[in-house]
């Protein structure tokens, strides 16, 4: 199983919705990856020193782990502009940002991602498809 920790906020400025996600990865190019047997919680993230603000959420074979910010200590890990980019070994925070246009009810993508960024195994396109699914299951 791919592990996702993360967390995001919102926020418009003139007309432009901007959401920022920040998502613990192995190099800020590769997802956390775990043996299937093991209990998300109790065995991988809280031992961490990660804190989950709710139940994980399964899609496919990714565990989005929403990090209760107040509980855990971000600084624990780097951030992706502190490690070398050939390092694909060390935990660290990368951030995207999403951003939207929205006119009356109808949102538009205003800066898509660019087709080839990627968190492998997977493309950076897939994993947010995936996420916009745990929205939609909370």
């Amino acid at each position: 199983m791919f592990i996702l920790p993360y967390h995001f906020s919102s926020r418009s400025f003139q007309g432009i919705h901007i959401t920022t996600f920040h998502c613990l990865t192995l190099g800020g190019a590769l997802l956390w990856k775990e043996d299937d047997s093991l209990d998300v919680v109790h065995d991988i993230v809280e031992p961490n020193g990660i804190y989950l603000a709710s139940p994980p959420m399964w899609i496919k074979d990714i565990v989005f782990c929403e990090v209760d910010t107040k509980r855990t200590n971000l600084a624990d890990q780097y951030q992706w502009e502190e490690i070398p980019l050939t390092d694909r070994e060390t935990f660290c925070w990368r951030t995207y940002y999403l951003m939207s246009k929205g006119i009356g009810t109808v949102t538009t993508d205003w800066l898509p991602l660019p087709v080839e960024e990627r968190l492998e195994p997977y493309s950076f396109q897939e994993i947010m498809d995936a996420f916009s699914q745990t929205s939609s299951k909370r």
